[in-house]
């Protein structure tokens, strides 16, 4: 994971979240997001990529949560976001 690049974590359960990585982030057996955000709707007509591709979208709903820690077990896989996503 690079600095300063958002992703988009798909969890088990459903749960959608997104969030910047720090490098220095060294929690043993978690990833540590940074304003991070749970994805409670895509608002998307090409699926959740669309959302690491081309940003939210006007339809998208986000639940802002701060710091989140997800242990590694419970990632079912990541994207990493473009720059358009704000």
């Amino acid at each position: 994971m690079s600095e300063n690049q958002r992703y988009i974590i798909k969890c088990q359960g459903g749960h959608d979240l997104s969030g910047y990585q720090q490098p220095e982030d060294t929690k043993p057996g978690y990833h540590v997001l940074h304003e991070a955000v749970v994805i409670r709707q895509w608002g998307t007509t090409k699926g959740i990529g669309q959302l690491a591709l081309e940003g939210v979208q006007s339809g998208t709903v986000l639940d802002h949560c701060g710091t989140a820690m997800i242990p590694h077990h419970a990632v079912v896989w990541m994207c990493p976001c473009t720059s358009a996503w704000k």
